[in-house]
């Protein structure tokens, strides 16, 4: 178990429903991997997405504009309009919508706008709303 971390947490004093367990993990997890690890970014995926075979590499491609660009604030592999019969497979297009399925964080973004206010609950529609 070479480089394995743990770190033991107090349990809550009441007992949390899972909107609320579920955006205590992911802000763990999100901070863990960017404060412990110092990670330049990281990629969530849910656990039942099926990836394209240029998933990576579309990151990859992504990340470097996402660094340049402040006003870009994540990349999202997801788009509910997308089919692969049409479009300009080569775009990267801007949208104001957060699906939350597949997408880069930015380390520059958890650290100077989601890290200190992350919240104790339904932190998908904090995300899609907090801008």
């Amino acid at each position: 178990f070479a480089g394995v971390h743990h770190v033991a947490r107090s349990r809550p004093e009441k007992k949390l429903d899972g909107a609320s367990r579920i955006a205590r993990h992911y802000g763990y997890a999100l901070g863990y991997a960017l404060d412990f690890f110092k990670a330049p970014g990281v990629i969530v995926v849910e656990d039942d997405l099926v990836v394209s075979p240029d998933f990576f590499s579309y990151f990859a491609a992504a990340a470097p504009a996402l660094e340049r660009d402040p006003t870009l604030f994540l990349a999202s592999a997801w788009n509910d309009n997308g089919f692969s019969e049409s479009g300009d497979a080569g775009a990267l297009r801007r949208s104001l919508w957060f699906p939350g399925l597949g997408w880069l964080l930015p380390r520059r973004l958890w650290e100077t706008e989601l890290k200190d206010q992350w919240p104790q609950t339904h932190w998908d529609h904090w995300l899609r709303h907090a801008r």
